[in-house]
């Protein structure tokens, strides 16, 4: 969260950003897809990192949380279970 925004993994849509200026009714600013199961979701300035189930790590450009722009990520190699990004933990 930033205070007004939400930042939220969805195992079924990938990301979702909610406007949460009004608890008691967050809306949804907007969705951004993966391509398998969202595991976690860590928010860094206007990036969001998104685990992937079996796809790795998403990178997402949320400058504009209205349109949110996948910028790029990273793909583990071909070892048995590497391609499993079970969450996110960033150093701050």
């Amino acid at each position: 969260m930033d205070g007004r925004l939400a930042y939220v993994k969805n195992e079924n849509a990938g990301l979702v950003i909610l406007d949460v200026t009004n608890s008691v009714n967050p809306r949804v600013l907007s969705k951004l897809a993966t391509r398998r199961t969202a595991n976690g979701v860590f928010l860094r300035e206007n990036r969001t990192y998104v685990a992937e189930w079996g796809r790795g790590l998403n990178i997402i450009d949320v400058g504009n949380p209205v349109s949110p722009a996948a910028v790029g990520g990273f793909l583990p190699g071909n070892a048995p279970y590497s391609e499993n990004v079970f969450d996110v933990v960033a150093n701050a």
